[in-house]
């Protein structure tokens, strides 16, 4: 749930993406924030017996059943993000500085969506203790409290999932920030691409030792250490959509951009109707969303890298759709906080007393409802908190220091690009 260097005013609509070069991402993000609501809304629906009567139904549940994918998508757009300003300064910074200053924009921003949602439990969902959404969220212990101070709820199956759903791939995704100024100077060492390899290797072995050996929480809502790859993704596609070196493998993705473009979004299209398939029909062996997150990623990575060398257009809109999705984008992060309890509020004291006839039905009004409420605390969240913890993190200036040890552990050779 990354954002660019440079932070927006929400209030001032001639300031939100200043650099047309870069509204892509707010789209993209404002896209996944999007659909995520969406999934989330859609599971609201209380159905009753067999609900196979209801194909309309069936159908948004089909359109809306890989959130996992949008998780994907803002790792890797994350890892880009994070990337383009160290493209410009050609060097790290100081690390200390660059841990406080992501602490500061993500950090505190989710506390206090941690605060709000139990203001929220606390004050008006007092009689939800029978819903579906209680039974993930509730009850509200000391020990799910702590570990989401810590963010190492995600660690721990029993909690990963309590207060907020959504919380999980925070824990992950700061967890990650730790790790890249060791990423980003293994990449200057031994090249953008074989640190890829490296990482996803390692990353992927350690996930398959949890997974086997049932530790540290190896679900889908877990952990996610394998995320680190994901992240990497995102750092190569910006390295090389932004470097003026090419390599042959790099030459052949610019001269067939649009065959590559088909390729990625019809490898993503493939591995979601192989996944649905697969559970449909109820085969024997399933495919692991850990598994399918890295072809979603190296994919939507792909896509990012074309698009930063303006090989191909990703806004098949016009301005009526593009522009709601970069403001959307802009505040995604705060939507993203703050949209799963808004959603129970809204379907349990609103959709839920309509007794509506149809089951497609009420989880449409639940997605209208629930998109405006929730983007509504959102701007306000925005406003008061993200913003102002945005412009804080801004204030400790990420220049050059005796902390940037890279000059001594990386000289000019081994600093070129490698492949």
């Amino acid at each position: 749930m990354n954002t660019i260097d440079k932070p927006t005013d929400l209030l001032n609509p001639q300031v939100i993406n200043e650099s047309n070069h870069y509204r892509w991402l707010d789209q993209v993000r404002g896209a996944a924030a999007l659909y995520v609501v969406c999934h989330h809304a859609v599971r609201k629906v209380v159905v009753l017996g067999d609900h196979a009567h209801d194909p309309f139904y069936r159908l948004l549940q089909l359109l809306t059943t890989y959130d996992h994918y949008a998780v994907d998508i803002f790792i890797v757009l994350s890892g880009y993000c994070l990337m383009l300003p160290l493209i410009r300064k050609q060097h790290f910074g100081s690390i200390l500085n660059f841990y406080i200053r992501r602490t500061i924009r993500i950090v505190l921003p989710y506390y206090g969506a941690l605060f709000v949602t139990l203001i929220l439990i606390y004050f008006s969902m007092g009689e939800m203790h029978g819903s579906v959404w209680a039974k993930n969220a509730l009850p509200v212990t000391f020990e799910s409290f702590w570990k989401h101070l810590l963010l190492i709820h995600q660690w721990f199956p029993t909690v990963a999932t309590k207060i907020n759903g959504a919380f999980w791939s925070i824990g992950v995704e700061y967890q990650i920030y730790f790790l890249f100024p060791l990423f980003y100077f293994l990449a200057k060492k031994n090249g953008f691409v074989n640190t890829f390899f490296l990482i996803s290797i390692v990353s992927y072995a350690l996930w398959g030792i949890s997974f086997n050996f049932n530790v540290i929480n190896p679900g889908e809502n877990g952990t996610s250490i394998y995320y680190c790859s994901l992240f990497f993704m995102g750092v190569v596609a910006a390295q090389y959509a932004n470097q003026e070196d090419q390599t042959q493998l790099i030459l052949f993705i610019d001269k067939h951009s649009k065959i590559v473009k088909l390729t990625a979004f019809a490898g993503i299209g493939l591995l979601a109707i192989a996944s649905f398939s697969i559970s449909h029909f109820h085969f024997s062996f399933s495919i692991p969303l850990q598994i399918q997150s890295f072809f979603v990623g190296f994919f939507v990575a792909v896509l990012f890298y074309l698009k930063g060398k303006n090989k191909i257009q990703l806004n098949c809109f016009n301005n009526l759709v593009t522009k709601p999705l970069e403001l959307v984008g802009t505040i995604g992060f705060s939507i993203y906080l703050l949209h799963d309890p808004v959603l129970e509020m809204v379907w349990f004291y609103v959709v839920a007393p309509m007794n509506l006839p149809f089951y497609w039905l009420q989880a449409i009004v639940e997605i209208v409802l629930g998109l405006i409420a929730s983007f509504s605390l959102a701007i306000i969240f925005y406003k008061f908190i993200e913003f102002p913890c945005h412009l804080l993190s801004k204030s400790f200036k990420n220049e050059k220091s005796t902390e940037d040890f890279s000059k001594k552990v990386i000289s000019k050779k081994s600093a070129t690009i490698v492949l």
